[in-house]
């Protein structure tokens, strides 16, 4: 697991910007480790916890159209606009073995 002194300097450092931020390695398994002890803390199966995650700084909106104007995800919408970035996530879980 990452320590908590270096993702916070990755998160801390001046020269950081928030796209900068998501695309750093030790973020991204920082994020995913935390997502796994939260699952394992609530007793979720291994088909229940993420294997891995796309983080992106665009947030989802009404004016993007991934969310509806009660702000419920579209979920075809959603799929459609980062399938590129879905379908990279399966073809490396693939190459790992998962």
């Amino acid at each position: 697991m990452v320590s908590q002194q270096k993702f916070n300097k990755s998160i801390l450092g001046k020269d950081e910007t928030p796209a900068s931020i998501i695309k750093d390695a030790d973020f991204k398994k920082a994020v995913l480790d935390s997502l796994d002890q939260l699952g394992r803390a609530n007793k979720l199966s291994g088909l229940e916890r993420p294997k891995d995650i796309f983080i992106t700084s665009d947030p989802f909106s009404v004016e993007n159209n991934i969310l509806t104007p009660t702000f419920k995800l579209k979920r075809n919408v959603g799929r459609d606009v980062y399938k590129q970035e879905i379908d990279a996530l399966y073809a490396d879980l693939a190459k790992r073995g998962f």
